[in-house]
């Protein structure tokens, strides 16, 4: 009701009312509006999700996917869960960006953030980034990634990030 500058807002929830009533607090109050005029009428959603099931619901519901890391040269790896996508659908292009003229070190960050996903996020069974890279072609790098930070050897957890994604 707000957004789109057709009304103002007003709701009387259990827990919430707009224009605020209560507290004692004396005198009419006002109900909430846009100052400004929007660019388009309806705010768009974009999830960020990780794990098969949690995109094929992004996909389904939203207007868009946050991936974490995404290949488009690797479609496949996640083209049944976006099936359902409706039309418009989108995914941003997500890009890290160091500049440097050493490329092993812009690469770090990178590999030191997909190198704490892939080995220690969730639990030795269940790690839905360690699964992804073993779909996307890294399935021994994913592994003995997994296994190096769950022994407490980071720093050899994160050199075994790949600097590139096969094509």
């Amino acid at each position: 009701m707000c957004w789109p500058r057709e009304e103002p807002l007003e709701f009387h929830g259990e827990f919430h009312d707009h224009p605020y009533r209560g507290s004692g607090l004396d005198g009419p109050r006002q109900a909430a509006q846009v100052d400004h005029h929007p660019l388009r009428r309806e705010i768009p959603i974009y999830l960020g999700a990780e794990g098969p099931k949690n995109v094929a619901m992004t996909a389904e519901i939203a207007d868009g996917w946050i991936p974490l890391y995404y290949s488009p040269f690797r479609q496949e790896v996640y083209a049944e869960q976006l099936a359902g996508a409706k039309d418009g659908f989108e995914i941003p292009a997500m890009c890290n960006l160091n500049i440097t003229d050493d490329v092993e070190a812009g690469l770090m960050p990178v590999k030191m953030m997909l190198g704490f996903y892939i080995g220690g996020m969730g639990a030795k069974g269940k790690n839905f980034h360690t699964d992804l890279m073993a779909r996307m072609g890294y399935e021994d790098e994913a592994y003995k990634i997994q296994d190096l930070f769950f022994e407490g050897r980071r720093d050899e957890a994160i050199a075994m990030v790949p600097d590139r994604v096969r094509r």
